[in-house]
């Protein structure tokens, strides 16, 4: 199957090569088109529009996907989504797979992920796509994200209609997983973005929550060792795990 892999970290993003790895051992056909530098909390922005202008596209190298076609884009993940599927470079992906992102995109504030921005922008478009990301300092989770990617990517390609997911996966071996559900996104996240103001100025701050989580929403789901999946855009039909 015809994969575009992107993020929202830049291409060379650890997540992305083992998210890349996982996938050709599954014996798909990948194609890395993904930003140049770190576009997250870009959502689904395609950066300054100005007509006309010229955004610089590289050809680059993942040593890791061996001989896979990797591209740069100076611009956020919805803009690299938009010119794979414009087939300028390649053929025009059967699925987009984004991620993996390390930290998890749970919660109202997933919306603002550049990860899901991408899943969001394939689905606009007619093409379904996956959102992964998992915990911030598991090299575990980051491992087990992979192969959970690999086994939804052929569910997303049988779908009805084109769906974006946003999968969550907990720090946690494969094998010690809980199970997998699908769930809507909770009020709260596990990580939130918090801004504060003072004396002029204004300044990001990283929220954590691990309370007043939702039952069966997405936070709660991977506080319980769950992959939480979430549709965002399109309808997924919910399957045995």
């Amino acid at each position: 199957m015809r994969l575009l892999l992107t993020n929202d970290d830049g291409y060379l993003a650890v997540g992305l090569a083992v998210l890349g790895v996982a996938l050709l051992k599954a014996g798909h056909d990948v194609c890395v088109i993904a930003p140049r530098r770190e576009y997250s909390g870009a959502g689904t922005s395609l950066g300054q529009v100005r007509y006309g202008a010229e955004v610089d596209v590289a050809r680059q190298r993942i040593d890791e996907l061996g001989d896979a076609p990797v591209f740069a884009v100076d611009g956020p993940p919805g803009l690299a989504v938009k010119l794979a599927l414009s087939g300028h470079l390649a053929a025009p992906p059967e699925v987009v797979v984004s991620g993996i992102n390390r930290g998890w995109n749970t919660g109202a504030a997933a919306i603002h992920s550049g990860t899901l921005g991408a899943a969001i922008t394939a689905c606009a478009n007619g093409v379904s796509a996956l959102a992964v990301s998992c915990g911030k300092d598991s090299d575990v989770g980051c491992d087990t994200a992979g192969r959970v990617a690999s086994e939804l990517v052929p569910r997303l390609a049988s779908a009805p209609e084109p769906v974006a997911l946003n999968v969550n996966v907990p720090s946690l071996p494969f094998d010690r997983l809980s199970g997998w559900r699908t769930v809507p996104l909770d009020r709260v996240g596990l990580h939130d973005v918090r801004v504060d103001y003072a004396g002029g100025v204004l300044r990001y701050a990283l929220q954590a929550n691990h309370d007043h989580m939702t039952p069966d929403c997405d936070s709660a789901a991977v506080r319980d060792g769950f992959v939480a999946v979430t549709a965002l855009s399109g309808r997924y039909e919910s399957a045995a795990y």
